[in-house]
């Protein structure tokens, strides 16, 4: 009779999901898997220019302030939803690559658990921050106080959040990236369609209405990705394994360890924007132009994602493609995976980045045509998109170390190199010139280079691996 493993390799296609994730060539692994993400990222970018148009409509420029400013607790939250989603990408992928599929719904049960404690543990950990984080950041108790209930939703609604990225992890994890991308892009047509103008227009809801509409979106599609997963055999039919809620395998273990790297990097990336913004905010109200620097600020942050955005979903197709790799014992394929999703990143974040560093006024025109921004336009961009080309060499490392079951040597290479080098760098900078707001973006030129070392020197003990 068999056992339940044995039923389960039965219930996975593991020939059909290893040639998804191992079976073509490096390039076309990447290129096939990376396309869900970057119909993700693009669709994402859309709901974001869309989102602030419509938000801006409705409730007027006071109103994108007070969602300007809830970034810091936003982002970490986002952070919660990518710890779910690296946690279940990497170990699945990692233990189709072992031939070990059988323990691949045990993990996707604890997974559920630690979405269920998240859940919890989300809305008593980051609202009591966000309160004093907001008002350092030099907003009115008005518009604190509008601000924490754009974050209400997001907070209260994690469980939503938590189990769509449960659910997008278990796709990409099986190679299924192009199902990924389209149900991120239905998502976000659901909130530009559906939510935002129920409950912006027609019901009048203030800021809460906009991240109402995200929570709204994901728990209306989470119920179709489930029974497609569940057509498809990559989810389990039952919960035999669930057990206690704070008991997980040695298997779940090593799968959360990983993830909570991916909530360290987030929180690495948000906190020294907020440090950033603040010192921005402290040079520029002593000239006296405060509103053009802090407008060219939020433009700055949309640069930064175009300029990042491509890149992101090219590492997210390398994570799982990497992790198979690494638990196939494929050295030689993980070190070409990792050099091509380099090469890929660099030709985006170089091209895009020269384009703003050297046709800025042209370029930012995307966002805005007010020629009083011009000339900070002229003098703040360029700065931080000068070593763009330096940044995928940081987040490939990351996804290497991750794939590689390293995950705390990911965490500190990004901890030290976006943690700790932003904000010290931009303080030196403001301690020596607190009246040039424009010499402050120079601390991402300085930044990108310090980290771009640093991640060679994390990079130095994978490369034996892979070269051994």
């Amino acid at each position: 009779m068999l056992d339940d493993k044995e039923l389960i390799e039965d219930a996975i296609d593991v020939n059909e999901e290893s040639k998804r994730l191992g079976g073509l060539s490096p390039f076309m692994t990447i290129f096939v898997l990376s396309l869900g993400p970057l119909i993700s990222q693009l669709s994402s970018s859309y709901y974001s220019i869309m989102d602030t148009k419509m938000v801006s409509e409705a409730l007027g420029t006071k109103a994108l302030s007070a969602i300007g400013l809830a970034f810091i607790p936003q982002y970490i939250v986002h952070g919660f939803g990518l710890f779910i989603y690296v946690s279940i990408t990497v170990k699945i992928s990692y233990l189709h690559g072992k031939k070990a599929s059988g323990s691949i719904f045990e993990v996707v049960i604890d997974v559920f658990k630690l979405c269920l404690c998240l859940a919890i543990l989300v809305p008593i950990l980051i609202l009591p921050l966000s309160f004093p984080i907001i008002k350092w950041l030099g907003a009115s108790t008005e518009t604190t106080w509008r601000s924490l209930s754009y974050l209400y939703p997001i907070t209260f609604g994690f469980i939503f959040t938590a189990l769509f990225n449960l659910l997008l992890g278990v796709l990409q994890a099986n190679g299924l990236s192009v199902q990924f991308g389209i149900v991120n892009l239905i998502t976000n047509l659901i909130k530009i369609c559906v939510c935002n103008p129920i409950f912006l227009n027609r019901l009048k809801f203030d800021v809460y209405g906009s991240s109402l509409s995200v929570i709204v979106a994901e728990m209306l599609v989470i119920p179709f990705i489930f029974l497609y997963s569940r057509k498809k055999g990559i989810i389990p039919q039952n919960f035999n394994y669930f057990g206690n809620l704070l008991s997980f395998s040695s298997e779940s273990k090593s799968a959360i360890r990983t993830g909570f790297s991916a909530l360290i990097i987030q929180v690495a990336l948000t906190i020294p924007s907020g440090i950033i913004q603040k010192l921005l905010s402290l040079s520029s109200h002593s000239i006296g132009v405060s509103t053009e620097v802090m407008g060219v600020w939020h433009i700055m942050a949309r640069v930064y994602h175009i300029v990042t955005s491509v890149t992101s979903a090219f590492v997210s197709g390398f994570l799982p493609a990497a992790s198979f790799a690494f638990g196939s014992e494929d050295y030689s394929r993980l070190g070409t995976l990792f050099l091509i999703t380099n090469v890929l990143g660099i030709i985006w974040s170089g091209t895009t980045g020269a384009i703003f560093a050297f046709a800025p006024e042209k370029a930012c025109a995307l966002w805005t045509k007010d020629h009083t921004l011009s000339n900070w336009i002229i003098k703040m961009v360029p700065p931080s998109v000068y070593t763009a080309f330096l940044t995928p060499v940081r987040a490939c490392v990351s996804g290497l170390l991750q794939s590689m079951k390293q995950p705390n040597k990911a965490s500190w290479l990004n901890l030290v190199g976006q943690l700790v080098l932003v904000p010290l760098i931009g303080a030196l900078i403001y301690i020596s010139n607190s009246k040039s707001p424009e010499a402050i973006t120079w601390s991402y030129v300085w930044s990108d280079s310090l980290t771009f070392l640093l991640a060679l020197v994390f990079l130095v003990d994978p490369l034996r691996k892979i070269l051994s």
